[in-house]
């Protein structure tokens, strides 16, 4: 009897061992299959990528994506301005690295589209005398259309640094060389000008600080906008004055021609707006004043 039992048993067990056998080689089938499907799936997406990335190239550097026309707008209709601009965004478009030279033919739309925001930057960095650029990209048409705005003249800045000691020599030495700038409300100088006389245009006159180049601001914003508000406050107040010296660098201040009285004391820390009304009312008595004082915030002093 215990024989016949022990017989079952083994028959039982290796009956088991067949069938895990079985679900083991069932298993390896199942992931070597699974193995060839992805090896194959693997090749085919190679493939299709390779298709496709060649398929792109051919079309970036075929006709099709070659830009058809630049045009040039310029807002002071400046002929001379708009074929610098012309020149400069040529030159930029054709100025490639090498994976920029794998991807696209000379004069890709693609690429303007790339590179846009570094051709504005190029041309303001060049052509001081642009304000803003805009450059609108039309894909369909394969045409680029280049704005420009360009500064507008709002004074001339002119350097006078080998003047005395004396600032008074500033309204009446005439032999000294001057290198003039137009500068616009952002106190941007970007242009080279005459040194004029009399009180026609607005004029700062600086003996202290050497020229900056063209493009580059002539002082930190707050002194530009107080310079500004000066020369809003001579014109309201019916001085006539539309010159103005810059003292030392360290004092932060301006004042009118020292040889016309009264002379105007101001601070480039201070906006002179609030003195305006003040002197309207009393303009009588302020014109007979050798000097008039606005380098104190709110407060006005005359003698």
């Amino acid at each position: 009897m215990s024989r016949i039992i022990l017989g079952r048993i083994s028959t039982f067990y290796f009956l088991l061992e067949t069938v895990h056998m079985i679900d083991y080689y069932q298993v390896q089938k199942q992931e070597q299959r699974k193995r060839r499907k992805l090896k194959t799936l693997a090749v085919v997406y190679f493939v299709l990528l390779v298709i496709v990335a060649g398929g792109v190239i051919y079309f970036l550097h075929s006709p099709l994506s070659q830009i058809k026309g630049v045009s040039v707008t310029v807002d002071s209709q400046d002929n001379a301005l708009e074929e610098s601009i012309l020149k400069i965004f040529n030159k930029n478009i054709g100025e490639k690295n090498f994976v920029e030279k794998l991807l696209f033919n000379d004069k890709n739309i693609f690429s303007v589209l790339l590179k846009r925001k570094g051709i504005s930057q190029t041309l303001s960095e060049e052509l001081s005398l642009i304000k803003e650029t805009s450059i609108r990209v039309d894909l369909f048409a394969r045409t680029v259309d280049i704005s420009a705005t360009v500064r507008q003249k709002f004074g001339l800045w002119c350097y006078k640094n080998n003047f005395s000691s004396d600032t008074s020599a500033s309204s009446t030495d005439n032999s000294i060389q001057a290198s003039c700038f137009w500068f616009d409300r952002d106190g941007v100088a970007f242009v080279e000008g005459p040194d004029t006389e009399g009180q026609l245009i607005y004029k700062v006159v600086d003996i202290y600080n050497s020229p900056v180049q063209l493009g580059q601001k002539l002082l930190d914003q707050n002194s530009i906008d107080n310079i500004t508000a000066m020369f809003n406050f001579l014109e309201n107040s019916g001085l006539g004055y539309k010159t103005i010296y810059l003292s030392e660098p360290k004092l932060e201040e301006a004042h009118t021609d020292l040889s016309i009285a009264p002379v105007i004391y101001f601070s480039l820390r201070n906006n002179p707006t609030y003195a305006l009304k003040a002197f309207l009312e009393s303009k009588l008595k302020l014109l007979k004043a050798g000097y008039i004082d606005l380098r104190i915030s709110n407060r006005i002093y005359y003698k």
